[in-house]
């Protein structure tokens, strides 16, 4: 595949990790919609993606994204205003695709929301159960429930759940589609919010490991900068989850929030540069 940097036009033969790929390079929203109007001619194919930028530096993984649709309307998100509908998921297809690309041992399964086909996603999970050393599923985690936790229970290694924020009124906003400028005139935003409550006890069934994927973003107020880490730690604990993924939004469109500004200047990692991490 091309350098992520290297602009291009995509061609209908891209498959929709390709797609993905274009989509975090695009700088403009008139870019980005460029690239889906290709999207939406293109084969769904599953394509080893060896130069995402968000895990270039993870082992080779096969990234399948399920579906385009979401019920939460985060304003980060790369698939933003692209979840209008449901296609048809060939599931024999991609998991044969998946299976035959022997070298790559680990699956991550995204969306949209998988959790709005999770038929389609046990069946997946099913039929390449037996052919992948470690299977992990992305949601936001509002469809969470007893039920599809025990139903996961053996099928995957690890469950990623987006929270954008310590506060469930808050994190509510964010997946209703907060923003500074426009939130105070209620434009585009709807109560996104999602029950904390509900995912811890959701979780108590659990037999995979769980990670809470989250943001450095504009809802976290300047004077709540400086404890938000240890908040989002105390959240994760209440969860009983294992792992806590901060991240930078990335990309011009949106507004980038320098994760330095949650950390104390006496923190080691406040003055280390990223590309010394990856050392």
């Amino acid at each position: 595949m091309e350098n992520i940097n290297k602009k291009r036009t995509p061609s209908p033969e891209d498959g929709i990790i390709n797609f993905t790929l274009e989509l975090y390079a695009a700088e403009t929203k008139e870019e980005r919609d460029a690239l889906y109007e290709t999207y939406k001619q293109t084969p769904k194919n599953i394509i080893p993606h060896r130069e995402n930028k968000c895990s270039m530096y993870a082992e080779k993984m096969i990234s399948i994204k399920i579906n385009d649709v979401c019920n939460r309307n985060c304003h980060f998100c790369i698939d933003k205003s692209y979840k209008n509908s449901f296609d048809e998921i060939n599931v024999n297809k991609i998991a044969s695709e998946s299976i035959n690309l022997k070298e790559y041992q680990k699956v991550i399964i995204t969306g949209g929301e998988p959790f709005l086909n999770f038929k389609e996603v046990l069946e997946l999970l099913e039929a390449i159960r037996p052919y992948k050393n470690r299977l992990v599923l992305n949601t936001n985690g509002s469809l969470l429930s007893k039920e599809t936790v025990l139903q996961l229970n053996g099928l995957i290694d690890e469950l990623q759940i987006s929270v954008h924020h310590y506060d469930e009124k808050v994190n509510g906003k964010i997946f209703g589609g907060f923003r500074h400028d426009k939130y105070e005139k209620n434009e585009d935003v709807f109560d996104g919010q999602i029950s904390f409550e509900n995912i811890k006890k959701s979780l108590e069934h659990k037999k995979f490991e769980v990670s809470i994927n989250s943001t450095f973003n504009e809802a976290y107020k300047e004077e709540e900068r400086s404890e938000a880490i240890d908040k989002m730690v105390d959240l994760v604990n209440y969860f009983g989850a294992e792992n806590l993924r901060l991240t930078e939004i990335k990309g011009e469109c949106y507004p980038f929030i320098d994760a330095r500004d949650f950390l104390s200047s006496t923190d080691p990692f406040a003055n280390i540069h990223r590309k010394d991490l990856y050392r």
